[in-house]
C-alpha cells in the first residue's frame, strides 16, 4: 500500500510510505509543486490513500493568515479533485490527534523524524494513519 499525507499551506508538507517496498520519504515545498508531484504519483498509479491535515477557519486564522488560509483550502481542493478523478481514497485527520500521537520522540524512534516543520507534520499524519490502518504494527512504537 502507498500512503501519501499532506500538511497543506503556503509551504506544504508531504510524506509518503510504500509498505510493499518499505520506502519512506518526506519533503516540504510550495503547494503547486506538491500538487504536481501528487498528480504524477496518481497518474503513475502509485497511490492508494491520501490523507490531509484538517484545516479549520477560525477568527484567529482569519486575522493572522488570510492568504495562507486560502492556499491551504485550495490545496486541499486540488488534492481532492486529483484523488476523486482517479478513485483514490482521500481522508482527513485532525492536527491535534497527529501531534499528540506521533511525538518527536516516536518519530525519532521510528527513524522518520524530519527536520523541516511542515514535512514533520506530514510525517506525523503518516505515522498515525499507518498505525490506525495496521500498515505498520503498533509494536514498532515501543
Amino acid at each position: 500500500m502507498r500512503v501519501i499525507t499532506l500538511d497543506p499551506g503556503m509551504t506544504t508538507g508531504v510524506a509518503a510510505y510504500d509498505s510493499r517496498r518499505h520506502i519512506f520519504e518526506a519533503m516540504q515545498c510550495p503547494p503547486r509543486e506538491a500538487m504536481e508531484w501528487l498528480s504524477g504519483e496518481i497518474d503513475a498509479n502509485r497511490v492508494d490513500l491520501v490523507v490531509y491535515e484538517t484545516f479549520r477557519i477560525s477568527a484567529r486564522t482569519v486575522k493572522q493568515t488570510q492568504a495562507g488560509s486560502l492556499v491551504a483550502i485550495e490545496t486541499i481542493g486540488v488534492a481532492r479533485w486529483l484523488c476523486d478523478g482517479a478513485g483514490v481514497e482521500f481522508i482527513n485527520q485532525d492536527p491535534g490527534e497527529a501531534m499528540g500521537f506521533a511525538t518527536n520522540e516516536r518519530l525519532k524512534h521510528l527513524g522518520v523524524y524530519a527536520t523541516a516543520d511542515h514535512a514533520r507534520d506530514a510525517v506525523r499524519h503518516l505515522v498515525l494513519v499507518c498505525i490506525k490502518r495496521g500498515i505498520i504494527p503498533a509494536s514498532s512504537l515501543v
